[in-house]
């Protein structure tokens, strides 16, 4: 059987999220002629690279705002897949090859899965410098991903992994190898509502009436139907995330901030 890898590159960890929701919800059709598939609500894509330049998600995204998210889900994630003993001896080991100005190195470390309910997503990262690159570069292995909510959330712990271990203010790149992920149109509203420009664009089309995918086409009559819809006649949970935060509940708590969002 043939495959189809995918490789994508961009500038930051923010511009990576941006970038594989937008390919996810207008590039449909190239999902499925890589042997992705589409089924109900629901888009999956197979064999993908993200190759990410600068590791950076800003300081002031506020994941309480687009997704309701609580400081309670970035602690969980730190402390499932985290063990700190683990890290401090890789990290030890990465700087003393950096102290040598060892010119090649490549040192991985193990994700753990502590809780019962954790769902092994993020495997490995390993911790490499190359004889032709200028700075270190992470390179991570993801069993599955979300890409709504959950990569975010991931992308910025490798920034703060990357960050304890080569310094705050240190440049590094960051390789994401994920042979699965996926998103339902629920949850895609919520990324409509952070990006707009994608959403008038998308709006524009529909109305002169544009050739548009089953997806995209559910995706939008998903997001006008839940900036309405009475929040209690909606059934499950993360149809409930959504929709509190396309009718502005989510922002009323307390900032869930990158800046805030520390390992440790």
């Amino acid at each position: 059987m043939e495959i189809f890898p995918k490789t994508f590159q961009f500038s930051t960890s923010i511009e990576a999220w941006k970038g594989i929701n937008r390919y996810l919800i207008q590039k449909e059709q190239d999902v499925i002629d890589r042997k992705g598939f589409r089924t109900g609500s629901q888009i999956v894509s197979y064999d993908n690279t993200l190759l990410i330049r600068k590791a950076y998600m800003p300081e002031d995204f506020d994941f309480n705002l687009y997704f309701n998210y609580h400081r309670q889900k970035w602690s969980s994630l730190v402390n499932n897949y985290v063990d700190l003993n683990h890290l401090d001896m890789v990290r030890s080991e990465v700087l003393l090859r950096e102290k040598k100005n060892a010119g090649q190195y490549n040192i991985s470390f193990i994700f753990d899965n502590s809780h019962n309910s954790g769902k092994g997503c993020l495997l490995s990262m390993t911790f490499i410098r190359r004889a032709n690159f200028p700075i270190p570069i992470i390179s991570a292995v993801m069993r599955s991903s979300e890409v709504v909510k959950r990569l975010p959330f991931d992308l910025l712990l490798l920034q703060r992994l990357g960050e304890y271990t080569y310094g705050k203010n240190a440049d590094f790149a960051i390789q994401l190898i994920l042979p699965n992920i996926y998103t339902q149109t629920e949850s895609s509203t919520m990324y409509l509502q952070y990006d707009q420009t994608l959403l008038k664009h998308l709006m524009a089309e529909r109305k002169r009436k544009e050739p548009m995918g089953p997806f995209c086409t559910k995706l939008l009559d998903c997001y006008e139907s839940y900036l309405s819809v009475d929040p209690a006649s909606i059934k499950y949970k993360i149809h409930l995330r959504a929709v509190k935060a396309l009718q502005k509940e989510a922002g009323t708590g307390k900032p869930l901030l990158v800046k805030d969002l520390q390992l440790q």
